[in-house]
């Protein structure tokens, strides 16, 4: 049975959906993990795709992206955020978010190529002058700290690109057939957000911009550079 992994996240809301409703003709399990977990298992081979983060691409021994969807976005993602107490380049601790490599990353870039800034990058605490959240864990902390640095937003200033955070990848391959119709399902679940947002957030403005607004699902041409790119940073 072909296992297959989603990030348990707000933005993946649309694809569990469309694994959830749309009828397969091949069986598969469906999980739901932190990031790291995910990635973690499509590193070890546990599950055979996985909504993963880009990051992790390189430690695979045959990845292949295989739908035209992804979580990423154009500007501000809102969910991908340093927050800090201080001015950026006052800015000596920052604190990594343990469920994200690609976000490590993206800060650590931005850091060096487009804030140009140094500092030292550690284990998360509030003692830090500023730290990475991600995920559901950023959105809930929007507006409590006297800087938000978007790191989507920070990306496309530095390369006039947009972001992909994850992409389902898979590790082996995988019949033809089941992946088309996961990118039938996945297209099912995009198409619906409206609904999903009317059913489950209603009168939740934030979610709503979130989702409509600030995730782009779709993986095309700008996205797949944007990926090459974050990738030969090393």
């Amino acid at each position: 049975m072909i296992k297959v992994s989603v990030v348990s996240y707000l933005n993946a809301t649309p694809f569990v959906y469309g694994l959830k409703h749309y009828k397969f003709s091949t069986p598969f399990e469906l999980l739901l993990d932190s990031p790291n977990i995910c990635a973690q298992k499509l590193i070890n081979n546990q599950i055979d795709i996985g909504l993963v983060p880009i990051a992790i691409i390189p430690q695979l021994r045959t990845p292949t992206i295989i739908t035209d969807y992804c979580i990423g976005a154009n500007g501000k993602v809102l969910s991908v955020q340093l927050f800090s107490n201080k001015p950026l380049h006052q800015i000596k601790t920052i604190g990594l978010d343990a469920e994200s490599n690609t976000s490590n990353k993206l800060c650590k870039l931005l850091c060096d190529k487009h804030w140009l800034i140094n500092p030292t990058f550690t284990n998360y605490s509030t003692t830090n002058d500023a730290n990475i959240i991600i995920g559901d864990r950023a959105l809930a902390a929007l507006g409590t700290y006297a800087y938000e640095f978007d790191l989507a937003e920070a990306w496309q200033e530095y390369t006039n690109l947009p972001f992909v955070f994850a992409a389902w990848v898979s590790n082996k391959p995988i019949a033809l057939p089941f992946v088309t119709e996961l990118n039938t399902a996945l297209a099912l679940g995009v198409n619906v957000i409206p609904k999903l947002i009317a059913t489950n957030y209603a009168n939740d403005e934030l979610v709503s911009t979130y989702l409509t607004q600030h995730i782009c699902y779709n993986l095309g041409t700008e996205q797949k550079q944007a990926i090459t790119q974050f990738l030969e940073y090393k």
